[in-house]
Order: structure tokens, then sequence, then C-alpha cells
């Protein structure tokens, strides 16, 4: 309560009371939970694992190819398809000729 107080004062030369800070809190507590919860997250969250994991990437072609993958195991889970996902897997089976195989249905 006091570092976000201190903050605003900072900040913006505004004192505020615990009283506020908690109202809002609590006013924005459901919006951001829903926004950590939404559906790319998760997405987002294997990719950032999967990227920290690997670490090092020599040339933007080995780290694309890494994303790639990760997007194809990720997305074999889903039970429905991602949007546009049929566009995109055409641009890799140009992209990548010869390394792509389209998954069975």
């Amino acid at each position: 309560m006091r570092e976000i107080q201190g903050f605003l004062a900072d900040m913006y030369a505004v004192e505020v009371s615990p009283d506020l800070i908690s109202t809002v809190t609590a006013a924005v507590v459901a919006e951001v939970t829903a926004w950590q919860s939404r559906p790319l997250e998760s997405v987002h969250a294997q990719l950032r694992k999967i990227i920290k994991t690997r670490g090092h990437f020599p040339t933007d072609e080995a780290a694309t190819k890494l994303i790639w993958l990760a997007m194809r195991n990720i997305t074999a889970k889903w039970e429905l398809g991602a949007i546009h996902w049929k566009t995109a897997m055409n641009q890799f089976a140009i992209l990548y000729e010869g390394r792509f195989t389209t998954p069975a249905v």
C-alpha cells in the first residue's frame, strides 16, 4: 500500500488514501485476472518457456524454426483449430519445403 502511495506521490504529486487504493484495486482485480487467463496467454507462456530453455539462437532462422515447431506442438492439443492456421501452414510449407508435413486429419 505504501509503495503505491509513494509511487503516485513521486510521479503525479498526489496523495491517495489506502482506502482509495483498496477500492481501485478491488475494482480492477477481475479484469486483470481475465486478461491474465485469456486464451493466448497460455500460448505465450509456453513459448516464453521454450525460448528461455533454449536460450541462444545462432540465427533468426533457428529461432523461427523453434517457434514454428513449438506452435505446431501447442496447437496439436487444441480441440478447435486456430483461425487462419491453414494459411499459416501453407506459408510454412513453402518456407520449409521438405521439412513440413501436413498433419493427418
